[in-house]
C-alpha cells in the first residue's frame, strides 16, 4: 500500500509542479535570448521601452522562481499533508487501510524527490542563463567532492537526510497541532518559534561541546549532528502520529 501512496504523491507532484518547472525554464530561456539582443538607448523609439519592460518582467519572473522554487516544494508538501489528513479529505483518508506512518513516509519520500528535482531544474535554469558561471560552480563542486573521503561523504549524506526528515516532521507536527487545536496558525506559530529557538540553543551547546572536547574529525562532527537530527525527528514523528490518531478518531 505504501507503493500506491507514493505513486499517487508523484502523480500529484507531476500535475502541480510540471507547469512551474516549464514556466521557470521558459523564463530562463527568454532571459538568455534577451541577453543576446543589443538594445541601443533611444528614448524616441517605442520599441526600446517595450523591450526594456519585457526584459524586466521576464527577469523578475526568473529571479522569483529561482529564489522560491525549492521553498515552494517544502511548503506545498506540508500543505498537502494537512489537507490530506485534517481537512475534509481526512474522512476518506481515515477509511483507507493505511497507517499514519505510511502516509508520513510517502509524503517525505515524495517531498524529498520533488526537492531534488527542483534543485536540478534551478541549476538547469542557471545553466541556460549563465552557462559559464554554472559550469564553474559545477567544476568547483566536483573538486570539493574529490577531496572528500568516502566516509566523510556518507556521513555528510546521513546528516543531510536526517536534517531534512527532522525538518519535514517538524512541519507536519505544527500542521497537526494547529488542526488538533482548531487554530488558524497561532498555536503552531508560537510553538514553532519556541521549538526553533530551543533547537538553535541546543545546536550551539552541541557545537560548543564539540569544540571543548576537541572533536576534530569531520566524520564525528557530522555523526553527532545526525544523531541529534534523528532524535528530534523521532520526537516529532511520535507526537505527529499520536495527534493524527487522536484527531481522526475524534472525527
Amino acid at each position: 500500500m505504501l507503493g500506491k501512496l507514493i505513486k499517487h504523491e508523484y502523480i500529484y507532484l507531476l500535475k502541480r509542479f510540471s507547469i512551474f518547472y516549464i514556466i521557470y525554464l521558459c523564463s530562463a530561456l527568454l532571459v538568455k535570448v534577451f541577453t543576446l539582443i543589443d538594445i541601443d538607448y533611444d528614448p524616441d523609439n517605442p520599441l526600446y521601452y517595450t523591450l526594456t519592460a519585457a526584459i524586466m518582467c521576464v527577469s523578475m519572473v526568473y529571479m522569483v522562481f529561482t529564489g522560491f522554487l525549492a521553498l515552494m516544494t517544502v511548503i506545498d508538501n506540508m500543505r498537502r499533508f494537512k489537507k490530506n489528513m485534517f481537512s475534509d479529505e481526512g474522512y476518506l483518508t481515515n477509511t483507507l487501510p493505511v497507517t499514519a506512518t505510511e502516509h508520513i513516509v510517502a509524503k517525505i519520500i515524495a517531498g524529498a524527490t520533488n526537492y531534488i528535482v527542483s534543485l536540478l531544474v534551478i541549476f538547469l535554469g542557471m545553466l541556460i542563463v549563465v552557462s559559464s558561471e554554472a559550469l564553474e560552480i559545477l567544476r568547483v563542486f566536483g573538486e570539493v567532492l574529490e577531496e572528500i573521503t568516502v566516509s566523510q561523504f556518507f556521513c555528510m549524506l546521513l546528516m543531510m537526510v536526517t536534517g531534512y526528515i527532522a525538518f519535514m516532521l517538524f512541519g507536519y507536527f505544527l500542521c497537526s497541532i494547529n488542526s488538533m487545536a482548531n487554530s488558524k496558525g497561532c498555536v503552531g506559530g508560537i510553538l514553532g518559534i519556541a521549538i526553533f529557538f530551543f533547537n538553535v540553543m541546543a545546536l550551539s551547546w552541541i557545537f560548543t561541546g564539540i569544540e571543548m572536547n576537541n572533536v576534530e574529525t569531520p566524520e564525528a562532527f557530522m555523526l553527532i549532528f545526525s544523531v541529534y537530527f534523528a532524535v528530534v525527528g523521532a520526537i516529532m514523528y511520535f507526537l505527529t502520529v499520536n495527534i493524527i490518531k487522536k484527531h481522526l478518531n475524534l472525527q
